[in-house]
């Protein structure tokens, strides 16, 4: 298959497919798997938010777990 053949088979599978999927999203099933999809992409965004919320307070509880021990270490023993 020589190059313009390719390059005529591509256009006509991705416009095959745009039309193909155009139509489904069309359809009411497409728009109920849209808000599938939108309600999805939420919940993980909530999941990685507190996900992110924990990772800085476990960091924060370190930094102030080492800064008490940095503290004790420079202070003078008597």
């Amino acid at each position: 298959m020589n190059d313009k053949s390719k390059l005529a088979l591509a256009f006509i599978l991705g416009a095959a497919a745009g039309a193909a999927i155009a139509y489904i999203l069309t359809t009411e099933q497409g728009e109920k798997t849209i808000q599938d999809v939108k309600d999805a992409a939420g919940k993980l965004q909530d999941e990685a938010g507190d996900k992110l919320n924990k990772s800085r307070q476990v960091i924060q509880d370190i930094a102030d777990t080492a800064e008490r021990i940095i503290t004790n270490l420079n202070e003078p023993r008597t």
